[in-house]
């Protein structure tokens, strides 16, 4: 009888020992993936000023991208093109005298497409890397437009 009762004593210490390691194993990666949703997703990073940095059209396939060229030069005031992408999708352009407005959609964490109001077309852009300074995108030719967050 006393082996009995020595054997249920540790199969009870085992059991102890078990539940104890299951329970930190769960903490671990209940806290490991609370940690892991801080990281904020594409929608949260674009929101904000953003300026034209550079345009690299070294790997373009349209040897006459004119327009490309254009966004890089400074403006009469010397200032880059500059554009307020807010959380509701539109985006502000007010580089000129009035205030346009298009609108922007994050596909798939990785596609950046934008429209014209009234346009049915969206134009698409890769997103190359998108963090809280900077914002990189490729468009279908190949050129790659950079743009730098502005701080307020």
């Amino acid at each position: 009888m006393k082996f009995l009762s020595q054997k249920s004593l540790a199969m009870k210490n085992v059991f102890i020992v078990l539940l104890i390691a299951a329970l930190g194993g769960a903490a671990y990666f209940y806290f490991s993936k609370k940690k892991n949703n801080s990281i904020p997703d594409s929608t949260q990073l674009i929101v904000g000023k953003w300026r034209i940095d550079t345009v690299d059209l070294s790997k373009s396939k349209d040897s006459n991208n004119i327009f490309a060229s254009l966004l890089t030069m400074p403006d009469s005031n010397g200032r880059k093109l500059a554009f307020d992408f807010l959380k509701n999708g539109i985006i502000l352009d007010s580089n000129s005298k009035k205030v346009d407005t298009s609108f922007y959609e994050i596909e798939k964490e990785k596609d950046l497409l934008v429209w014209a109001k009234g346009d049915s077309a969206k134009t698409k852009w890769s997103i190359q890397k998108l963090d809280s300074l900077q914002l990189v995108v490729q468009d279908k030719d190949s050129a790659l437009i950079s743009f730098r967050k502005l701080l307020r």
